[in-house]
Order: structure tokens, then C-alpha cells, then sequence
């Protein structure tokens, strides 16, 4: 089942309230490649995480303030593919690095962010 998760996270002395409401992707256990649409005070994103165990898919993840059109749309492309082996459950497991890229994101005044081997980076 792909029930929507809402929860808050409090950041220097301000509360956010997130939704995920959509997920799509693959993950296998050694390789995945998901994404997440959320809602974040009322505004939307989508949080990517993509990467392989070995590391020969380096580890990127990113987190993009979009608009609802391009969520829309971007549903419509992923429901006419047949292969899907991630739900919104799986955020779980990806809070934490969500949490990490939002704080950087608001610390930056970004709008998109992103994070690999590297570390944080503004995108834009």
C-alpha cells in the first residue's frame, strides 16, 4: 500500500511539515534508484536517491523545490512503466538522508541540493 507519512521536523526554532505522498524507483538492496515526491509546507519537491552498494553507482542524492505541474507529469511518465519495487515505506530508511539535504537546503537558501562522495553541494 502507498499511504501517504507525514511527519515534522524542527528546524532552528522553525516547525516544517512533510508529506511524502509518492514513490517510485527501484531498489534491489545492492543497487536503487528512487524517488520521492513530498510536500513541504505546503509547497512541493522531489528527494532522488540513487546509488549501489559496491559503489560503482556513486551515491547521489538530491532534493529539487519543483511545482506541482512537474510532479504531475513526472507520475504520469513513471505510471507508464511497469517496474516498481518502491513505496512510500521505503522513506524510512531514507529519512535521515532527506533530513541532512532539507537542513543544508534551508541553511543555503537553495533551492535545490544535492549530496554525494563529496559532500553537500548547491545546485541552484
Amino acid at each position: 500500500m502507498n499511504k501517504r507519512i507525514g511527519f515534522d521536523m524542527f528546524y532552528k526554532d522553525k516547525n516544517h511539515h512533510i508529506i511524502v505522498s509518492y514513490a517510485y524507483g527501484s531498489d534491489d538492496g545492492y543497487y536503487w534508484d528512487k524517488q520521492y515526491f513530498l510536500i513541504i509546507d505546503n509547497k512541493p519537491y522531489i528527494f532522488l536517491v540513487i546509488g549501489s552498494y559496491s559503489g560503482w553507482i556513486e551515491r547521489n542524492n538530491s532534493l529539487k523545490q519543483v511545482n506541482f505541474d512537474y510532479l504531475k507529469n513526472r507520475k504520469k511518465e513513471n505510471l507508464s512503466n511497469s517496474y516498481n519495487d518502491v513505496s512510500i515505506s521505503d522513506f524510512d530508511v531514507d529519512r535521515y538522508t532527506f533530513e541532512n539535504l532539507y537542513a543544508f537546503m534551508l541553511d543555503n537558501n537553495a533551492k535545490e541540493v544535492s549530496e554525494d562522495d563529496n559532500g553537500f553541494k548547491v545546485i541552484e
